[in-house]
């Protein structure tokens, strides 16, 4: 009775080990363009520089106070008005803006992309080829009873009308496993072809090391000088000619000279503005009334 005992806990067992769910291997089986599309495509990241627009704008700010406002007024001012009650005057602020932009050649691509269609099978594996001992005990302790029964339910296929099928569909995954088949569509870049032509960019510049200088003399160097930024005359108003004692004022030309990279490429631009000389005076009174401004 205690060996009958064992042998049936053991032969449950088996048969819970032979039902496990069995692992399924996927994998493509078919692949098909459907579609190819050619598209033209500008590639801003290959371009070259063709040249640099550099706009300098003359203005002033109305504000005494240093960086007090951003909303500059067109045109440099050296009139004096009557407002400071001390010095029967009001500090206007020069400054000088720059504003740039790249003009690049950047070439134009085809592109053909083609649209694949692939079918994806998904096959579980059977009890038989993934658990043979498994299956085969089971098959045993049924005393061939599902066989039996499934044998029969595919034989009544055969009969006419709709035959209901209990434990066929299982029986043939249980022996042969099942397979699936699912579609999904993708893209993927057949060729790329440079075309030998090219399209003019316009890219904002946003930032380049200036060096403002009077008759080759360097008197002004800003190395990382964000663009649209103001540049105060009062900062070099001092090393320009004819401010020093003893000396007389005149209109100076500046040279503005402008550093900028793209693509890891250094690129120089310059240009010319006129100082003139009422805005030196100007300048060099307010900059004695008003040393910490």
């Amino acid at each position: 009775m205690k060996f009958i005992y064992s042998m049936a806990i053991l032969s449950t067992l088996l048969l819970l080990n032979s039902c496990v769910d069995t692992p399924s291997e996927t994998k493509v089986v078919k692949e098909k363009v459907t579609d190819t599309e050619i598209k033209r495509v500008t590639f801003e990241d290959k371009a070259k520089i063709d040249k640099i627009e550099l706009i300098i704008t003359k203005g002033h700010l109305p504000e005494m106070k240093k960086f007090a406002s951003k909303d500059m007024l067109k045109g440099f001012d050296a009139v004096m008005n009557e407002f400071d009650p001390q010095y029967n005057k009001q500090y206007k602020r020069n400054v000088i803006s720059i504003s740039g932009n790249f003009i690049l050649d950047a070439p134009i691509y085809e592109i053909q992309t083609e649209f694949v269609e692939k079918i994806i099978q998904t096959k579980k594996l059977s009890q038989y080829s993934y658990n043979p001992m498994g299956a085969l005990t089971s098959s045993v302790l049924m005393l061939g009873t599902i066989e039996a029964w499934c044998l029969i339910e595919w034989m009544s296929n055969a009969l006419p009308g709709e035959q209901k099928n209990i434990y066929l569909k299982d029986c043939k995954e249980f022996y042969f496993g099942n397979k699936k088949n699912r579609t999904e569509t993708y893209e993927r870049e057949k060729a790329v072809t440079d075309t030998g032509e090219t399209e003019k960019i316009e890219k904002k510049i946003e930032k380049g090391k200036v060096k403002i200088s009077v008759n080759n003399d360097i008197i002004a160097v800003y190395h990382i000088k964000k663009f649209n930024d103001f540049i105060y005359l009062s900062d070099f108003i001092n090393d320009l000619p004819g401010t020093h004692r003893l000396q007389s004022t005149r209109s100076v030309r500046l040279k503005i000279e402008v550093e900028v990279v793209h693509n890891n490429i250094k690129k120089m631009r310059y240009t010319y503005i006129l100082l003139p000389k009422d805005v030196i005076d100007y300048e060099m009174e307010m900059k004695s009334l008003y040393p910490n401004h």
